[in-house]
């Protein structure tokens, strides 16, 4: 069976290949995951590396073509929105 940790560890080392920046497929989902997670655990990784995907969804924000909420504008908004409030 393998832990969490593990999973973590492959998901992060997935996360250079993709390209979405989208709410439920993308780099936003996953930054949401690993900001809660550093948060629940006291992680300094995670955090890491929910900071580096907050970047690049900064700085590749302009490929953007959508506005829908699962890959979209709306999505990527809604994230932010929600890492403002849970600071």
């Amino acid at each position: 069976m393998i832990d969490t940790d593990t999973l973590n560890k492959k998901l992060i080392a997935s996360l250079n290949s993709e390209n979405n920046l989208g709410l439920a497929t993308g780099k936003m989902g996953y930054c949401l995951y690993f900001y809660v997670l550093s948060r629940k655990l006291n992680n300094k990784e995670y955090q890491d590396t929910a900071e580096k995907l907050l970047d690049e969804i900064f700085d590749n924000i302009q490929m953007v073509s959508g506005i829908d909420v699962k890959n979209g504008l709306a999505g990527i908004g809604l994230g932010i929105d929600y890492l403002i409030k849970n600071s």
